[in-house]
C-alpha cells in the first residue's frame, strides 16, 4: 500500500535525487515534476532568498508561463503569497483567491491562479527560500498535503544548503585558483621587468600575457602609454594593431579617458550605449585601469571582450592595477637608466670635445671642432654658430660655426636684440625655441640683409626647426652667444637639451679666451722681435755711420786749421770728400727711417 501512495513514492524518489552528484538545477527541477504529479497541480515554482539583495528570484518552475515568472521574481520580503511565506517562515494556503481578495495578487491572476500553497525552503534554522503549488481552480490542501509539502520542502532545503556549500567551496577554490593566477602573472612581470631592454618591448610581453590571466581566454588585451616624449602601443595576438588604436583609451583624451581620469578605473558592460565609436569595434566588456607615474596618468591597460559579454572579476581589477604599478615602476626605473645613459653620454662628448678644443688655433676652427661629437650625443643639432661682440662696432658677428655656409654667413652683423642671438646676447639668459613657429617669432626683428645671407648660407631655409641659445659670459662679462639648431626634422631640441649646450658653451667660453691670449701672446712676441731687430738694425747702422762721420769730421777739423793754408785744389778735394761722406751718412739715416 505505501508503495502505491505517490506522495510517499515521490519523497522516496527525491531523496535519492538529493543524495546523487547532480547539479541543483536538476534537482529543484525533478522535485517540482514530482511534486506537480503528486499533487496534481497545474502550476509549482521555487524561489530562493538572494542574501544580498534580500528578494526571492524564480530559479526552477513548472507548468506556469513566463509572465508569471516575471512577477514572481524579485519580490521583497513580505511582498506577495510568496513574501509573506519567507518572511514569516510559516507555511500559508490560500484554498480560492476570489473568496480571499485580501490575500490574491496579481501575479497569481496571470495564469488565472485561484488556489495557492506556499512552504519555506529551510536548513538549519534558516529560511532558503519558498517553494509554491498552485491551482487554476479553488481547491482544498488536505493536511496530508501541506505535510507532503513540508517534507519535499525539507529535502530541497538540504539540497539547496549542500549546493550553497558546494558553490562556497567551488568559489573559494576558484578564487584560490584565480589569486594563484594572479600572483603567477604578477611574478612573470616582474621578471620579465628585470631582463627587459626597453619600454616597448616589457609592454608587448604585458599585452601577450595578459588575456591568458583572464577567466575568459578570449580577452583581448591594448596597452598605451607615453613616456620621456615616446608613445607606445602594444596588443595582445588576438587583435591587429590598427584594431589595437581604436581600442586604446589615453587618459584625458574622448569621454572614456575623461571617464577614467575621475573614475580611477573603467567598467562598462554595454559600450555601445554609451559612444557609437565601441559598436564599430564589436567591444561589449571592458576593463580599463590608468598607468600612473608621479602622480600623472600617462597611460592605459585595457582588456576587452569583443562579440561578448562578460563581467570581470574582482581579482581581475586588482590584478591590472599590480601590472599598472609594475609598468610605471619599469617606466619610472626606464627613464632613470635612460636620464644616466644620456648624462654619462654627454660627460664623454663634454670630455672628448675638451680635448679638440685644445688643439684649435683661431676662432673659425671652434665650432667645425665640435660637430663631430656632438652629432653623435645630440642627433637634433645639425648646425652652430659662435657669435662674438664687437666692442668697436656695437655689433655680433660670427666668427665660427658648422652646418652653414660661413663665407655667407660670415656677412651677417647682428644688432644687440635682434633675432636668436641678439636677444640672447641682450638678456644674458639662455632660450629655447622648440617649433618653427617659435623661432619665426624670434627672428622677426632681422634686417632684410641679415635675412637674406642667413637663407642664403643655410641653402635657402627660411628659419631652423628648433633653436637653443646660450649666452657666452666670461670674467669680464658677455663676450657673447653660441646657438645650436635643428634644421630639417631630424628631431627637434628640447629645455631637457640646454644643461649639456650651457656645459658646451662653458668650454667654448674658455677656448675663446685661450685663443684671444694667444693672438695676444703672438702679437705682443712679434712686436717684441721686432723691437729687437729695430735695436740690431740701429746698432749696425751706428757702426756703419762712424765711418763717414769721422771721416767727414777729420776733413771738417783740417779745413779749419789756422796754421795750414791750402791751396784750392786741395780744398775742393777736401769739401768734396765731405760731402760724399755726408750723403752716405744721409743714405743710412733714411734706411733708418724707412725700416
Amino acid at each position: 500500500m505505501i508503495s502505491h501512495n505517490p506522495q510517499l513514492t515521490a519523497l522516496d524518489a527525491l531523496g535519492a535525487l538529493v543524495g546523487e552528484p547532480l547539479d541543483l538545477e536538476d534537482v529543484l527541477s525533478a522535485a517540482l515534476d514530482k511534486v506537480s504529479e503528486a499533487l496534481d497541480v497545474e502550476t509549482a515554482y521555487i524561489s530562493l532568498l538572494d542574501d544580498q539583495t534580500q528578494k526571492l528570484n524564480v530559479v526552477s518552475c513548472c507548468g506556469i508561463g513566463e509572465g508569471f515568472v516575471c512577477q514572481v521574481s524579485e519580490i521583497r520580503l513580505g511582498e506577495g503569497l510568496a513574501g509573506r511565506v519567507a518572511e514569516a517562515g510559516q507555511p500559508l494556503v490560500v484554498e480560492d483567491t476570489a473568496a480571499e481578495p485580501q490575500l490574491a495578487e496579481s501575479a497569481l491572476e496571470v495564469d488565472n491562479v485561484r488556489s495557492f500553497a506556499g512552504v519555506p525552503l529551510r536548513s538549519r534554522g534558516r529560511v532558503l527560500g519558498v517553494m509554491g503549488v498552485a491551482s487554476r481552480q479553488p481547491r482544498r490542501f488536505s493536511t496530508d498535503d501541506l505535510a507532503f509539502l513540508l517534507a519535499i520542502a525539507g529535502q530541497i532545503g538540504v539540497a539547496v544548503e549542500n549546493a550553497l556549500l558546494h558553490e562556497r567551496l567551488s568559489s573559494s577554490q576558484f578564487r584560490l585558483r584565480e589569486r594563484v593566477k594572479e600572483l603567477s602573472i604578477l611574478y612573470e612581470v616582474s621578471r620579465e621587468a628585470l631582463s627587459a631592454s626597453d619600454v616597448d618591448s616589457f609592454l608587448s610581453f604585458v599585452a601577450m600575457r595578459l588575456p591568458a590571466s583572464m577567466q575568459f581566454q578570449k580577452a583581448v588585451a591594448v596597452v598605451v602609454c607615453a613616456a620621456e616624449g615616446d608613445s607606445y602601443l602594444a596588443c595582445s595576438d588576438s587583435v591587429d594593431m590598427s584594431t589595437a588604436e581604436q581600442l586604446c583609451i589615453v587618459p584625458g583624451e574622448g569621454t572614456l579617458g575623461r571617464l577614467l581620469i575621475d573614475k580611477g578605473v573603467l567598467l562598462e558592460y554595454e559600450l555601445s550605449r554609451l559612444d557609437d565609436h565601441w559598436t564599430d569595434c564589436d567591444v561589449e566588456s571592458i576593463l580599463v585601469v590608468p598607468i600612473t607615474v608621479n602622480g600623472e596618468a600617462v597611460g592605459s591597460i585595457g582588456v576587452y571582450y569583443l562579440r561578448d559579454k562578460w563581467r570581470f572579476l574582482e581579482e581581475e581589477k586588482d590584478l591590472l592595477r599590480g601590472i599598472s604599478e609594475q609598468i610605471a615602476q619599469f617606466i619610472t626605473g626606464d627613464a632613470i637608466e635612460r636620464e644616466n645613459r644620456r648624462r654619462a653620454r654627454e660627460v664623454s662628448t663634454l670630455f672628448e670635445v675638451s680635448k679638440a678644443l685644445v688643439s684649435v688655433v683661431d676662432l673659425e676652427g671652434l665650432m667645425p671642432a665640435i660637430e663631430g661629437k656632438l652629432a653623435e650625443t645630440l642627433p637634433p643639432v645639425e648646425a652652430g654658430a659662435l657669435l662674438l661682440f664687437d666692442e668697436g662696432t656695437g655689433m655680433l658677428t660670427v666668427e665660427s660655426s658648422f652646418g652653414y655656409d660661413m663665407r655667407l654667413l660670415r656677412k651677417t652683423r647682428l644688432q644687440v636684440g635682434e633675432s636668436i642671438s641678439g636677444r640672447v646676447y641682450e638678456s644674458g639668459k639662455p632660450q629655447v625655441w622648440t617649433t618653427p613657429e617659435e623661432v619665426a617669432s624670434a627672428m622677426a626683428n632681422m634686417t632684410s640683409h641679415n635675412r637674406t645671407n642667413f637663407r642664403r648660407a643655410s641653402g635657402g631655409l627660411n628659419c631652423p626647426e628648433s633653436a637653443i641659445a646660450v649666452p657666452l659670459v666670461y670674467r669680464r662679462g658677455k663676450i657673447g652667444v653660441v646657438t645650436m639648431e635643428s634644421l630639417r626634422s631630424r628631431g627637434r631640441l628640447s629645455s631637457a637639451d640646454l644643461p649639456f649646450l650651457q656645459a658646451l658653451a662653458e668650454l667654448i667660453v674658455i677656448n675663446v679666451d685661450r685663443i684671444r691670449l694667444l693672438q695676444q701672446a703672438e702679437q705682443t712676441k712679434a712686436m717684441e722681435e721686432a723691437d729687437r731687430l729695430k735695436s740690431e738694425l740701429i746698432a749696425a747702422l751706428a757702426h756703419e755711420m762712424r765711418t763717414p762721420l769721422t771721416s767727414i769730421m777729420g776733413y771738417a777739423s783740417a779745413l779749419l786749421l789756422e796754421d795750414v793754408e791750402w791751396d784750392e785744389e786741395a780744398r775742393a778735394r777736401q769739401l768734396q770728400i765731405i760731402d760724399e761722406e755726408a750723403s752716405e751718412l744721409q743714405a743710412m739715416i733714411q734706411d733708418l727711417l724707412e725700416s
